[in-house]
Order: C-alpha cells, then structure tokens, then sequence
C-alpha cells in the first residue's frame, strides 16, 4: 500500500515537472519574441525623427489579415451610390499612406488602419507610413511597435518630443518614395471602396488636391457610422475657421450623378496630393506653430495659386467631430494668414477675430519672404478673386467691420429680417442651413448695426426695424459691450422678447428694452456674432 503511494507520489511530481518546464518554455518563447522587435536608434536630423528598422519583423500573411480587424471595421456600411459601386478603375500608380499620432490617440490609429486592411489594397499602397508624434507612455511606444509589427508596408517614424500634426507631415515627406501621397488623422475611418477614387483624380490631374467625401463618426466608443448630406462642402469661415455646410455648389440627392466637385476648402482629416503639386506651390509652410491654421492656409494657397480641391463623391470616410468648426487657437498662425493672402481684408479678418491688427516686425518679414518665395514659382491671385469664383456662397463685410456674422442671442434663437423689417428670432439651425444675406448682421466701427447696406433702427414705439442708413442718427447707432447691444439714443438693450403685437401669436422678435434686468433674465439681452 505504501510502495503503491509513493509510486503515485512520483508520477504526479513528474507530471507537474513537465507542465512547469512547458510554462517555462512558453514563457521565454513569448518574451524572445517580444525582444525581436527592433530597438529605436537615434539619428542625426533637425526633426529628431527616428525610423524603425523593418528587419526582422513578422507580418501577417495577406490571408491572416483579417485577425486584426475588429468587429466594429467589418460592420461600416458601404454608403457609395449605385453608380459609384459600379465604376471600375485602371489605376497605374501607387500611394503612400501617411497617418500620425500621439500616446492616446494610438487606440484610434489602430480603428483607422484596420479599416484600412479591411479592404485589401496590396497593389495600391507602396507602405503606410506612422510618426508617432512623441508619444510619453512607454508601455503604449511597446504597444506601438508590437502592433505595427504585425502590419504589412507599414514603418514607424518617431518624434522625441511633441510637435504636432504639421511637423509630422513635414517628416514624413522626406521618407515618402511615391508621388501620391494620402494623409488621415488618428480619427477616421475609411468606407469601402475609398482610395481608388483619390489615386483616379490624381492620374487624370495633377494640380489637384482631392478630399473624399465626409461622413460621422456619431461615437468614438461604438463607432457608429452615419451617412451626411451629400451637399455638405468644408467653407472658409471670417475667424480663420472651416465649417461643413450645405452647399448650392454640391450635388444634391436628385441630381445627375457628379464624381467630384470643386470644394472651397478642406479639413486636415483626409487628403490626397501629389508631393510635386505641393512643392509647386510651396509645400507644407513649417513657419506656422502648433495650434491649427496651416490648413485653412493650404487651401486658400492651393486655390489662389493655380491648384484646385475637389471632393470625390465616391470616396467617404467617417471622422468624429464633424460638425465642429475646426478654428485655430494660435494668434500668430492667424496673423500669418492674414498677411499672407487677405490684402486688404487683413485689417477686417483680424477684427472679426478678435485678434490685433498689428503684426509683430519679425513675423511680418517672415510673411513677406514667404510670400515673394511662392509667387516666384506660382503666378497667384489675390483674396478677392478667390471669394468671388471659389467661396461664392461666403457673404464679404466691408472693410469698416469690427463684428459679423449671425446674430445669436443666449436665449437660443438666431435673428433674421423679415417682410415688415422687423427681426425674427428663429431656430439657429434654420439660419446655419439657409447663410441668407438677411441673417448676416455687421457691426462697424461706426456704430452702425447693418443688415445687407441697410442700419438696424430703435423707434419710438421701442420695436427695433430695418431702415436707410443715416451718419450719426443715434437711433441706428448701437454700442456691443460684454455681450450686450446698447442703442445709444434711447439707452436701451436689444433684447429678446414675444412681440406684443395681439394680432400675431407667439412672434419672437427682437425690441428695445431696459438693460438693468435680474441674473435669472441675462440671456434675453445677451448676444454674440458668430463669423460666417
């Protein structure tokens, strides 16, 4: 009985040997692995990039792609039209995709590659190019390098510091071996059949930089994909802005089928170019610091200086936070622009901003060069032509401007003329839809509050309505200080109110009422422009 035991004893002990030595094995298997990846060395550049050596890593097999793509990539529908689904492309050149980002965003970067992989494009991407823009989090630079491991044509790029997206882009141009090149932020997703429509307008023009078509993201969490209007263009807006808007320019659902129409400007989050139309016109322009504007400025170049952007109707991708206005935060890079390509309207743009007028001695040199540097290799336009042929649908204040745009009241309403000249207060979404001439207000540094060359007037019965504009009648002459619209001659507030009139029934309207109101009443006569 005991020798019966011990024998037991000693098999167990040799069968828990074995499933240690087995652990053991697997164990340095997985960190041998994970030890391949190659280390980052440093190398000597102005931009401190440092690429990745691709020896030694392991791809997936074309076949074996499909197990990193998440459920959520699979389940984008395909939103392209009939006809677009059916157009066959003969497409002779190859693209580079280029996409950056930085510590967190890197969980976004991998939605956009996978959706990406998701429609295999071996024989269009010469590589997929990824600078990590000084990520901090040591473990997501290991998560990084493990991931992309596992990604066919694609190579890593690394900042040691934070640069942002521009710098990023910059770097990545020199390491670029195609002419075509496709950039996407960390927040896209592409749709089926996406790319060959881009790489298509590039063959047939060069002087072009192509835009797909943009879709929502509704959350970053269930990537809930959602189709938008087909009419929607990205627009310059008065504060160095770019908004998606409905426009007359766009086909609409009824229409004939259009492939690609002309946008007058674009969002950074997907573009298409080729690197020899951009060194046409400049290139990427490395004077602007981080805080947004170089694509508000490339788009005004890219038009201004004998170049077009068009958006390919067949070609959508989701991005979140589409309905944003992309707005740049940095004083300097608007000032750029304005003394770049705005001429005359350099003073007025940068009122309606907010920003000051005068240009610091330095960047205005700066600017200077860098503009007799472009038009030396591009005969370009000025401002005005590009508002009258390109941003037909953008309404230009006069040069007296210190405010424009729709008028909107805290309340929630936005004002519009109506028939009998008084000022409707209506649903704000109804104004951003219709950009009619009588929603813009202009406030100008004579006090005038003008609607198209008429003056918004306070009568005596305290109704505020559209009359002919007279110099220094105070009835039409209003003061705009911490949010309030003050008439000088009657001292009274605009200020939203229900029109007393019995014979109309609930009319919000716009009348001249005392400005001394309770906290809990501010927002009547609490009013901002916002620039068109």
């Amino acid at each position: 009985m005991r020798l019966t035991m011990f024998r037991g004893n000693i098999l167990f002990d040799a069968a828990l040997l074995v499933v240690l030595l087995l652990l053991m094995y697997v164990f340095f298997h997985q960190h041998n692995r994970f030890s391949a990846v190659p280390s980052i060395q440093p190398t000597p550049s102005s931009l401190n990039l440092v690429p990745v050596n691709e020896h030694g890593r392991r791809k997936y097999p074309a076949a074996d792609i499909s197990k990193l793509i998440d459920t959520r990539i699979r389940q984008i529908p395909d939103l392209r039209s009939r006809e677009c689904k059916r157009n066959l492309y003969s497409l002779n050149e190859k693209a580079t995709l280029v996409i950056d980002f930085n510590d967190y965003q890197f969980y976004d970067l991998k939605n956009t590659i996978q959706s990406v992989l998701n429609q295999h494009y071996d024989q269009l991407l010469e590589e997929i190019i990824v600078v990590d823009d000084g990520s901090t989090l040591e473990y997501i630079r290991q998560d990084v390098e493990r991931y992309l491991d596992m990604v066919p044509k694609t190579r890593l790029v690394q900042f040691k510091t934070q640069r942002g997206t521009l710098k990023s882009r910059i770097a990545a141009m020199s390491e670029i071996k195609t002419d075509i090149v496709v950039f996407l932020e960390a927040n896209v997703l592409c749709g089926r059949g996406w790319l060959e429509p881009l790489i298509d307008v590039l063959i047939k023009d060069h002087n072009v930089i192509v835009l797909p078509h943009y879709d929502r993201i509704h959350s970053p969490v269930s990537l809930d994909y959602q189709a938008t209007a087909s009419d929607l263009l990205a627009t310059p807006t008065w504060n160095f802005g770019i908004q998606m808007r409905p426009s007359r320019d766009a086909p609409n659902q009824g229409s004939t089928q259009k492939y690609f129409y002309a946008s007058p400007a674009m969002r950074g989050n997907a573009f298409a170019l080729r690197k020899s139309f951009l060194d046409s016109i400049g290139s990427f322009d490395g004077n602007f610091e981080e805080g947004g504007g170089d694509i508000f400025e490339l788009s005004l170049r890219t038009w201004i200086c004998g170049g077009m952007i068009e958006t390919a109707v067949c070609s959508r991708v989701g991005v979140l936070n589409l309905d944003d206005q992309l707005k740049p935060f940095s004083q300097r890079n608007c000032q750029r622009i304005a003394r770049l390509w705005f001429g005359n309207l350099k003073e007025v743009s940068l009122r309606l901003a907010g920003l000051p007028t005068m240009i610091p001695e330095t960047d205005e040199a700066q600017a200077a060069t860098r503009l007799k540097y472009i038009t030396s290799l591009k005969q370009c336009r000025d401002i005005h032509w590009y508002l009258q042929n390109v941003a037909k649908e953008n309404i230009i204040p006069t040069e007296s401007a210190v405010k424009f745009g729709i008028l909107h009241v805290m309340t929630g309403r936005c004002a519009r003329l109506a028939n009998d000249s008084k000022i409707d207060l209506i649903d704000c979404n109804e104004v951003r839809q219709s950009r009619s001439k009588d929603e813009i207000f202009e406030l100008t540094t004579e006090g005038q509050l003008k609607i198209r060359d008429r003056c918004v007037t306070t009568e005596n019965t305290a109704y505020i309505k559209l009359h002919e504009c007279h110099s220094n009648d105070r009835q039409q002459l209003w003061i705009y200080k911490g949010m309030e619209l003050r008439n000088v001659w009657s001292n009274f507030c605009a200020t939203h109110v229900t029109d007393p009139d019995q014979t109309v029934r609930n009319r919000q309207i716009v009348m001249a009422q005392g400005c001394e109101t309770s906290s809990d009443h501010r927002d009547f006569l609490h009013w901002r422009f916002f620039p068109d």
